[in-house]
Parts: structure tokens; sequence; C-alpha cells
């Protein structure tokens, strides 16, 4: 029998109901996600503060007067903030790809030339990050799927800005799937292009390497501090923002920095920025021979669940990221070796890949489109899937590449597809 849930107006709470869902999302409030019973009159006075109404769990209240009996019908249940929110605004991938491929080629120029005054944070600097983050919002609330491609393509930037400019893609594909708020995702972007702001009154050398002794680590460490101090000298940016770049180092277990904070002390939207910089320093390592496919990252990721990161935030991640997103590199079954396209709805384990290499490791002459939703068979008819994920940089791929063209349906555009397979 399914779990049913209450809608009611925040005022019509009392205490022993147990809280499901807000009418908003939970990263947007400092109540614990997975839902909390109403302990004391305390608890609705904060939740005043925040919801009109919530939902209620039937089953887990304690409170006589709510039985599963005059609970409402599975047709109220709780609803899908997500789809709710997003479907509307969706545009085709090939679409998104030829509007946002030049603005990010140029934001990546301007701000390679624009570093040292982010690392001070000059005034000047975050105005040009609010219209980056403008942009990446608009784009992910259209299509997630085509900025996750293009940070795909940016594994050959080694500078900080693209570090910066990745984890706000993963940060942002992660609050479309939570259904975070326009506001709320505009908060998170600019946490994530401004938390490592703090680095650049580092010494020279750790602003380059990893922390070589406990010392350096230490020293390492204060560049949260640094951080903060800066951007708090910044009138104009939300202290919410300022908060999660104080907070994305810390740890759901307490073994985090600078300030050692465990479980509810960190704010949700903190927690979200925690795990995408752990995905992306894994995904995109300093060092190539350090590198992982999209699915070990996540399993690797899925490793410090209860430890490192809430084990509900994690699992989120992944269902919002997959296992193999776009731009991802995968072996198939038959040996054949391509990059995702864009996953399949509803069939994340079968997307559109385009085939780069043959079953004996040669380039292909004119490489091709296999969509796995479609094609279940390989030629000698065998069942045909993705055997295993390959890591970042595995194949070489031009730095440009024309996804546009082939989802339009240049499957037959030789010209194209040579370029890709060399």
């Amino acid at each position: 029998m399914a779990v049913q849930h209450r809608k009611i107006q925040v005022d019509q709470l009392v205490v022993g109901m147990y809280v499901s869902q807000l009418d908003r999302p939970w990263v947007e409030t400092p109540f614990p996600l997975q839902g909390f019973s109403v302990r004391e009159l305390g608890d609705i006075d904060r939740l005043k503060r925040y919801c009109q109404y919530v939902y209620v769990d039937v089953v887990r209240s304690n409170f006589s007067g709510m039985t599963a009996k005059n609970a409402p019908s599975a047709q109220s249940t709780v609803p899908s903030v997500t789809a709710a929110v997003y479907s509307p605004r969706y545009r085709p991938l090939a679409t998104e790809l030829q509007e946002i491929t030049p603005l990010f080629a140029d934001y990546i120029r301007r701000m390679q030339v624009l570093e040292p005054q982010l690392r001070r944070g000059d005034p000047l600097v975050l105005q040009s990050i609010r219209q980056i983050t403008t942009t990446m919002v608009d784009s992910i609330l259209r299509n997630p799927n085509a900025l996750v491609w293009l940070a795909h393509g940016w594994k050959q930037e080694k500078n900080a800005f693209v570090h910066a400019l990745r984890s706000a893609v993963w940060a942002l594909v992660f609050g479309r799937h939570l259904g975070l708020s326009h506001s709320a995702l505009h908060i998170l972007a600019q946490a994530m292009l401004l938390m490592d702001t703090g680095k650049g009154a580092l010494p020279a050398a750790l602003q380059v390497r990893t922390p070589q002794n406990v010392a350096e680590q230490a020293l390492f460490q204060k560049h949260v501090d640094y951080g903060v101090a800066m951007l708090s000298h910044c009138q104009t940016l939300d202290p919410m923002i300022i908060q999660v770049v104080a907070q994305h180092h810390e740890r759901y277990d307490g073994s985090g920095y600078p300030q050692r904070l465990s479980g509810k002390a960190i704010l949700p939207m903190a927690k979200i920025a925690g795990i995408v910089d752990c995905y992306e320093q894994m995904y995109f390592p300093e060092e190539q021979e350090d590198a992982c496919s999209s699915s070990q990252v996540i399993n690797r990721l899925c490793a410090l669940r209860n430890h490192a990161f809430q084990s509900s935030l994690v699992d989120e991640f992944v269902q919002a990221i997959g296992l193999y997103p776009s731009g991802a590199l995968v072996q198939l079954t038959s040996r054949q070796v391509g990059v995702v396209l864009e996953p399949n709805p509803g069939q994340r384990f079968r997307p559109k890949v385009a085939i780069l290499r043959t079953a004996t490791g040669e380039r292909c002459e004119a490489a091709f489109l296999l969509d796995l939703s479609k094609v279940l068979h390989d030629e000698q008819g065998q069942p045909l899937k993705i055997h295993a994920g390959l890591r970042t940089g595995a194949i070489a791929l031009p730095p440009r590449v024309d996804l546009p063209g082939l989802l339009h349906g240049a499957e037959n555009n030789n010209s194209y597809w040579q370029e890709m397979a060399s």
C-alpha cells in the first residue's frame, strides 16, 4: 500500500504530525530533507516563516486525529516539483547548443583575462559572473544536457575558472532535478563560480598544485576564510552565496573544514556544493592518470554516503547526473567505443551514442549515431548495450564538435563524422 499524504495549512499542524513534503524545495529551507516530526509548537512557528502549506505522512504521524481512513486518495499524493516547474520550458538539444556554444566560448576567453580580478572579488568581475549565471540558469532550465556536453569539452582547459564553471553546471543540473526555484538556482550557480575566490590569497605554489604535507594542507584550507573575507566586502552579493562558499568544504560527518560542521548544521545548498565539488575533482582531476569514467566517479561518490555526504542527497545527485551523461565516453558490448550524445528519458542506460571506434579499435572513417533505445542488438544479433564507461581523455576528441549538426539529422554527413573520429 502506497504511503498516503495529506495536504494541510501550516497553521493547522499539531504536535505529532510527520511533515513529509513542503510547498517548496527542502534545500531552500533549514529543515532536514528526509522530513521530520513536529515535536513542539516552535517547529510550527518555524515552518510558518517558509511555507503556507505542507504534506503530512499519515502513516508516520503520531496523532489520533489523522488516520489512513480520512486521508486523501492517491491523486493528492505529493506532486513532482521538477516536472511541474520545468517541463514546459524544454528545448531540443541541437537548438540549445547552437545558441549557447559561442556564448560560453566567449565567457571562457573573457574570464581567463579577468581571473586575477575574480580572485580578488572585484565588483566589476562580479557583474560578468551574474551575466554568465543568468545564461547558465536559462539554458539548464531549457535543456540540461547542452551545458553538460559543453562541460566535457572544457576538459582541455586547466584554469581555475573552468573548474568552477563545470562545477556550476553540475550544481544547476542537480538543482533543476531537485526543483529549486529560479532565484535559488542563481544563488547556487554564483556560489559555485565564486567558491575558490580565496585561493588567490594563497602562496603561488599552492594555487597550482595540491598540498604536499600537513602544514601545506592547513595553509591551503585557509582559502575558504580568505574567500569569505573578500566576498563579504561585496555589498551586492546575496548573503546566502557567501554562506555556501563558507561551508562548501564542510562534510556530513564533521570531517570537513574550516568549522568542522556536521549534519543539519550545514546549509542544504552547501551540502549540494560539497557533493558537486567532489564530483568535479574526481571526474576532471589535475593529473590525467587519476581520471575515472563517469560511472566510476559515481561509484566512488556513493561510497561516501552517510560519511562525507548525506545519503539522500547523493542518491538524488546520481539520479540527476546519471552514470552516462552527455559527453561521457563508453564502450559497448560490441566492443565499439563512442561518446554519449544525450540520454533517453526513461532509459538512462540506453542513451544516444556517437560511435568513434570500431570493435577492433580502429577509427571509424564515417562515424555514426546509435540510439540504444531503438537498436537493441549488434550485427551478430547479440544484445547491444553499454558495457563500461571509459575515463575522461581515453580518446582524444577535437576541441570543437558540431553536435547540433548530428542532432539535426547529419548522420550521413561524412565530413562531420570524419572530424568526430579524427
